[in-house]
């Protein structure tokens, strides 16, 4: 009599320490999928909020033979704690592997990362930016900036332009000498979430 061997179905490798997902930025996840003949497709299936997209591709890494998808940055919400996935992988045989559920936390504190000019720093260049770059900011956050020289306050609230994810600038002077507190505040448009940051510079002769 003869026995069949009875094939198992691919393995699925998702890693354990997959990173927060930040709003507002493309969150990428890469995973092993393994099988003793070859791997036909890998799909990955996530929920935010109510709204599924299932069944999308993913993609192998010429590289290092993982399989990568990239979740748009305009899926992930402000106002959304976390989303969950999982990863089918088929064979050629038609066997198939679903991953267990993974749940990613979507981490939405705004955070100003950089400011200019530097803090603290002394210029003979009397046209300078004015920029901050930032992280969880939103779609459309509103950023403006407020600018003392020698304490007397001489712009205020000036939005500064959003020049792309993440990144805003706009261009002071000319300025003369003096002692500057520039004060930028980002307003998050989805909740009203707020951050300020205040600095000094100065500008010489």
């Amino acid at each position: 009599m003869i026995q069949l061997m009875t094939l198992p179905p691919p393995l699925v490798i998702v890693p354990d320490n997959l990173a927060e997902a930040q709003t507002s930025q493309d969150y990428f996840i890469s995973v092993t999928a393994k099988d003793n003949k070859d791997i036909q497709d890998v799909t990955i299936t996530y929920t935010i909020a109510n709204k599924t997209v299932s069944d999308q591709q993913m993609t192998q890494n010429t590289y290092n033979g993982n399989y990568d998808y990239r979740i748009p940055q305009d899926h992930l919400l402000a106002t959304v704690p976390n989303f969950t996935f999982t990863v089918t992988a088929t064979d050629v045989s038609g066997l198939k592997t679903i991953t267990k559920i993974s749940t990613i936390t979507i981490n939405d504190n705004l955070k100003i990362t950089t400011i200019s000019p530097s803090p603290d720093t002394s210029t003979d260049c009397k046209t300078l930016p004015i920029g901050v770059t930032f992280i969880n900011g939103g779609a459309s956050p509103k950023i403006t900036y407020t600018l003392k020289n020698n304490g007397e306050e001489i712009i205020t609230d000036k939005e500064i332009p959003v020049r792309s994810a993440g990144i805003a600038l706009d261009e002071l002077g000319p300025l003369p000498v003096g002692n500057y507190t520039a004060t930028v505040k980002i307003v998050r448009s989805e909740d009203g979430t707020t951050m300020s940051r205040e600095w000094h510079f100065t500008v010489t002769e």
